[in-house]
C-alpha cells in the first residue's frame, strides 16, 4: 500500500515528521505523512502538494458542515 513502506523502511523519518505535525497542528496521521514524503522525493513540488491538502480540508469541512445542517 501506498506510504506503508516508508514507514516500515525508515519508522525515523516518519517519527520525526509526524512530531512536527503534531506540535503544528497540521492533523496529518503517519500514513499521509509518508505518502507526502514519497510524492515530495519522487519531485512532486512541496507547495503543490500543501495547496492540495489544504483545498482537500476545506472541501471535507464543506461536505461536514452540509450533512449536519
Amino acid at each position: 500500500m501506498i506510504g506503508e513502506s516508508i514507514i516500515e523502511t525508515r519508522p525515523e523519518e516518519v517519527e520525526a515528521l509526524y512530531g512536527m505535525s503534531t506540535i503544528l497542528q497540521c492533523g496529518l496521521d503517519r500514513r499521509t505523512l509518508a505518502v507526502l514524503l514519497q510524492l515530495v522525493e519522487a519531485g512532486v513540488h512541496p507547495e503543490a502538494l500543501a495547496d492540495l491538502v489544504l483545498e482537500y480540508r476545506g472541501k471535507a469541512e464543506t461536505e461536514k458542515e452540509s450533512k449536519t445542517t
